[in-house]
């Protein structure tokens, strides 16, 4: 990125603009969390990560990996430690990680779901 206030555009309209760690803190507002565990395990990962966050979304599957987004007034951090302890010691995990939402992410998150409808947030 070669600027310091990126502006996001959809549909040819100005959605949002300002420094890239505003921008992700003011639209994304969940955690990006990701379990990689054997094929026959996902649906004991899955229930887990239900019943962490309870508002979580499953972005993507493949194979053994499952992506997930953890909104932050569902979960705190410590809380997916300790869930992943559990499961290292199960030997259900094979890899994990969790991250802030990325400029990308925000960016493509309001590009599908068309923007935001006001210019308040301008």
């Amino acid at each position: 990125m070669l600027c310091d206030r990126p502006g996001i555009f959809v549909d040819g309209q100005l959605v949002c603009i300002g420094n890239p760690k505003e921008i992700t803190h003011r639209y994304a507002g969940y955690l990006v969390f990701t379990i990689t565990v054997p094929l026959g395990k996902t649906s004991k990962a899955k229930r887990l990560v239900q019943s962490m966050s309870p508002h979580s979304s499953l972005t993507y599957e493949v194979g053994g990996t499952l992506k997930y987004d953890l909104h932050s007034q569902d979960v705190m951090l410590s809380g997916v430690f300790e869930a992943m302890n559990i499961l290292k010691q199960q030997m259900v995990v094979i890899d994990w990680g969790v991250s802030n939402a990325t400029l990308e992410e925000v960016f493509l998150k309001l590009v599908r779901s068309g923007g935001i409808k006001t210019e308040e947030h301008l």
